[in-house]
């Protein structure tokens, strides 16, 4: 397998250099953003049974200078370890015959990691070579769950809750979907807030409470939340808005688990934000999976251009997406997830 880095100023100049130097059958291993433009890391040949060396270019970092700093070994090394990581996927997904590297590439290049992206392309070469676009979405959208807020039962108020870091955009969202359940649907319903860390948080929903008419309560400790649950239950829908947390923060985990030990909400909507990389996403899914949430939501969809996290984080946390956001605007800019139409963002090749 030869495996060769580029550097140009755009991923479609990217690909244009990898498909002169490497070939039309080259597969894209994984792109970054870096100061002077995008780099691709790319491979000849993704046979397993070739038995070719395996080549590094000479314009790749791969030489270590005695000169260099340690730290600018450990960063070496660590990209070794990744590049590594990408070849033993390729081998454990890789089937005997060639895969569909226009597929594939199409995949990685708008963020899918390389194991999904493999793996799902293998999935589906019976079909791509003789398909249309509309039979490749409808195959991508299987590997999606989606299901929204669930209001079918006889149970009231339905309790909601909504978590997740901070800047993702919960609070916005709770203003969406409230908004258009009062509006739309008719519904009676009720805020709570949690977050007493950001004053601004507050002061944003209460604002926006007061133009619709829905009542919100402020709660500090886990016996409040209990008691304003009681003073609402007259309402169809309680959301319940709660203060961003790192992943990382064992101290304010717990604090958010003791307000749910009092209270266990009905549906618990993770939320996360497009604009945080793919890992990163993988890793708050992984660390606030203690609170079990039920469903995901994805925000900000209008502040990127690549969309594979939605895949790589659905295949990997096995929940279902309710809803997406792709703006500010309340309560205009939310829909319900859709596995076709999160299939077709995928699957653009701009």
């Amino acid at each position: 397998m030869n495996i060769k880095r580029f550097k140009a100023d755009s991923i479609k100049d990217a690909v244009a250099l990898v498909k002169k130097d490497l070939g039309e059958d080259a597969v894209i291993l994984s792109t970054r953003k870096v100061s002077d433009g995008i780099e691709v890391l790319a491979a000849k040949d993704v046979d397993i049974n070739s038995r070719g060396s395996l080549e590094r270019s000479s314009t790749s970092n791969s030489s270590i200078n005695k000169k260099e700093s340690i730290p600018s070994i450990e960063k070496h090394l660590m990209d070794m370890k990744k590049e590594m990581r990408n070849m033993l996927n390729l081998i454990q997904y890789s089937s005997p015959n060639k895969i569909d590297s226009s597929l594939y590439n199409t995949l990685v290049l708008n963020g899918v990691q390389p194991a999904n992206a493999l793996k799902i392309t293998n999935d589906v070469a019976p079909i791509s070579s003789q398909s249309s676009i509309d039979d490749l979405k409808t195959k991508l959208s299987l590997y999606i769950q989606a299901a929204p807020i669930y209001l079918g039962g006889d149970k009231k108020p339905v309790i909601i809750s909504f978590i997740g870091p901070t800047g993702v955009g919960k609070t916005t969202t709770i203003a969406k979907l409230a908004s258009n359940f009062t509006v739309y649907d008719k519904l009676k319903i009720a805020l709570i807030t949690i977050d007493t860390y950001r004053v601004a948080a507050v002061e944003q929903l209460k604002t926006f409470a007061d133009i619709v008419n829905i009542p919100l309560d402020v709660v500090f400790s886990p016996d409040d939340f209990a008691f304003a649950i009681d003073e609402h239950k007259d309402a169809d829908v309680i959301f319940i808005d709660t203060a961003g947390r790192s992943q990382r923060n064992k101290k304010h985990m717990k604090e958010l688990l003791s307000f749910f030990k009092m209270v266990r909400p009905d549906e618990i909507h993770l939320v996360l934000s497009m604009t945080t990389k793919t890992e990163d996403m993988l890793d708050i899914v992984e660390n606030f999976e203690v609170a079990k949430p039920d469903k995901l939501i994805f925000t900000k969809l209008d502040e990127t251009t690549k969309f594979g996290g939605i895949l790589d984080t659905a295949i990997f946390s096995d929940k279902p997406i309710s809803y997406l956001t792709t703006g500010q605007s309340v309560p205009d800019d939310i829909e319900l997830a859709d596995p076709m139409k999160i299939a077709e963002y995928i699957l653009k090749n701009d």
